[in-house]
């Protein structure tokens, strides 16, 4: 973050990004132990500043924006059902712009989450836009699906498979809106450091996926005869 002070202030920017440190780490004992904020000077010169209004606007805005953890399942203990992130903000010369991440497994909760964005932007006088969205893919308690999976891969491994309701948006919440009431699972091969650079796949894993895939088919097929 760049800021712009007096000269003559430079020693009491040092002592607030001390305090406010402090003040941090009493909030994030446990959980962000090494948060800090630092100063360094970059350099003197003039720069553009926001007008007052426009200011009290963005830390307005700043301030009541939801972001993070909104609601938790009340089916599934630990479970995080609406959440939302701040991913990208950027000031430009003559508008700011801020990019949200919208999340939930419960549509009507996802929506609502959006409404209340749109209304804090509009009631500031800005614009929203709805981009790259997906539906939410709800939990089913009750899956045949589900339990014949877990039933095959018992009877081919010897153990019960981990069964776990995920925070994230997948394709099967695509097929289920467009299919009401489809019983859908995800599953797949052991893959580390998603959607990074460093993203690898296990090989041995894709062919052990593959012949439980198989046979899941098969017992489905069979059930349909």
């Amino acid at each position: 973050m760049l800021l712009a002070i007096d000269g003559g202030e430079k020693e009491i920017l040092k002592e607030e990004a001390l305090r406010f440190t402090e003040n941090l780490c009493r909030e994030y004992s446990g959980t962000d132990d090494g948060i800090t904020v630092t100063v360094e000077k970059t350099g003197e010169g003039a720069a553009p500043a926001l007008h007052p209004v426009s200011l009290q606007k963005t830390v307005f805005f700043l301030m009541n924006l939801p972001n993070g953890v909104q609601k938790m399942s009340g089916q599934i203990p630990g479970l995080v059902e609406t959440s939302l992130n701040l991913g990208i903000l950027k000031l430009e010369p003559d508008h700011l712009h801020a990019c949200a991440s919208v999340r939930s497994s419960v549509g009507s909760a996802k929506e609502a989450l959006s409404d209340k964005l749109e209304y804090l932007i509009g009631f500031l006088g800005g614009e929203f836009h709805v981009e790259g969205a997906y539906p939410a893919w709800e939990y089913k308690e009750d899956s045949a699906l589900r339990d014949l999976m877990v039933a095959e891969y018992e009877a081919m491994y010897g153990q019960k498979p981990a069964v776990e309701a995920i925070h994230a948006g997948l394709e099967c919440g695509l097929f289920y809106e467009k299919l009401s009431g489809l019983d859908c699972v995800s599953f797949g091969p052991n893959m580390k450091a998603i959607h990074t650079t460093e993203e690898r796949l296990s090989i041995s894993s894709v062919k052990r996926t593959y012949q439980y895939l198989c046979r899941v088919l098969e017992q489905l097929s069979k059930r349909q005869a």
